[in-house]
């Protein structure tokens, strides 16, 4: 059975595709930012691991297209994969790996810090936080028991944009930091 001219399921296409066109422009913002960042690092001489690979690109894609939890997660994902690698660890926790590398001279006083940061007030906070801490990453008060204010100027399920920019760019400075015939570790 056919629908009938004019209706819901055409009026939902209608919305969907309305929602799409007027998303473009930022998404290319978004494309033009991550591939702009990745010239500066270079990143396609770059041979890693084609997990810390996939979860990389995965992020990047959820950041263009405006899910900026589902990016931090990603980038995450990647960060801690690629520590592994560096401190020759097959299990070990983000928080143990970074003082660890810092120690043996692997990485930076500088990109110590930013893993840091991005543990402590993204990656943690976007994986183990209750709705407390995770509406608080999106800026979101709470108005009741069960509610949630709105931030002035919220627009959709987007999160928290320069978390994820700068999950991202500490990811590039790290691998940057420690992959084979790299610059190393900034003195």
């Amino acid at each position: 059975m056919t629908e009938p001219v004019g209706s819901a399921e055409d009026t939902q296409r209608k919305e969907f595709e309305d929602g799409v066109t007027r998303s473009f422009p930022v998404w290319w913002e978004r494309f033009d930012w991550v591939a702009k960042l990745e010239g500066r690092f270079v990143t396609k001489r770059w041979y890693i691991d084609p997990g810390v690979t996939l979860l990389y690109y995965e992020a990047t894609r959820c950041f263009i297209f405006g899910r900026f939890i589902a990016s931090i997660a990603m980038v995450s994902a990647a960060t801690e994969r690629w520590l592994r690698w560096v401190v020759k660890k097959d299990r070990a926790d983000f928080a143990d790996m970074v003082p660890l590398a810092e120690s043996d001279g692997r990485i930076s006083k500088g990109v110590s810090g930013r893993l840091e940061r991005v543990r402590d007030l993204m990656r943690n906070p976007v994986a183990h936080g209750k709705d407390e801490v995770m509406m608080g990453v999106l800026g979101w008060p709470r108005m009741s028991q069960r509610g949630w204010e709105r931030p002035e100027g919220y627009e959709g399920y987007s999160g928290n944009e320069s978390a994820a920019k700068e999950a991202i760019e500490t990811f590039l400075l790290l691998v940057q930091e420690t992959i084979q015939g790299g610059p190393g570790p900034a003195k």
